[in-house]
């Protein structure tokens, strides 16, 4: 009786044992982030303005401002530089419609080599095309369709302002619906590890990379 008791106890123990290891192994454990999810966070956001866990990443909030901050900059300079004069509304509604049409922008983030401290990662980018003849006035609004305008809108003011709605409407589906490049633009990014931390070697290359590489004008 004492030995069948003996037997029981040892295997109530073993099943314990390996119940306690069943239930360890099926708790989250935290791990590093990898070189690609570095890289991965800031495509997403500059792509698809979605942003990851940066707290995971080591990304502070005021660099993920300043980040947002200086692409929209850019996308707003390159709009206004091609139709001058209008106003901050309207410039807004383009960049708005800009950055949806940029979410068709196809890439890729392939991990070429890392080890615990250093790693390569290349980026491939198939970028939108802006086509800025498809953007001059003629081409935006018609004579034709200016004609139709003014007949129905006498006054000069209220001409001008549907004039710019239309231009503004047609600039807008053109922006969200761009042509995408057959012609990959790719980088590769030398990447380090800090405090289990990914960070670029040599700050600038990746940020120009983006700036240059996703809107290409023509």
């Amino acid at each position: 009786m004492k030995k069948n008791f003996k037997i029981l106890t040892l295997s109530l123990a073993l099943i314990m044992s390996m119940a306690l290891l069943i239930s360890c192994s099926k708790k989250p454990t935290e791990t590093s982030p990898t070189p690609g999810e570095y890289i991965k966070f800031y495509m997403d956001l500059a792509v698809k303005s979605e942003m990851g866990d940066s707290k995971k990443l080591g990304i502070s909030n005021d660099e993920v401002k300043e980040f947002t901050n200086e692409l929209d900059k850019r996308f707003s300079d390159g709009i206004a530089s091609d139709a001058s004069g209008i106003d901050k509304e309207t410039l807004n509604k383009l960049v708005d419609s800009l950055r949806r049409g940029m979410t068709k922008i196809k890439y890729d983030i392939n991990t070429i080599n890392v080890d615990k401290e250093n790693a390569k990662v290349e980026i491939v980018v198939n970028p939108i095309i802006l086509d800025r003849k498809e953007l001059t006035p003629d081409k935006i609004v018609s004579e034709s369709e200016m004609k139709e305008l003014a007949k129905e809108y006498k006054t000069k003011d209220a001409f001008m302002k549907k004039v710019m709605e239309l231009a503004t409407s047609k600039m807008c589906k053109y922006f969200e619906n761009p042509n995408i490049s057959d012609e990959a633009k790719k980088i590769t990014i030398d990447l380090k590890l800090e405090n289990n931390e990914w960070k670029e070697v040599k700050e600038g290359p990746f940020k120009d990379f983006i700036n240059n590489n996703l809107v290409i004008y023509k």
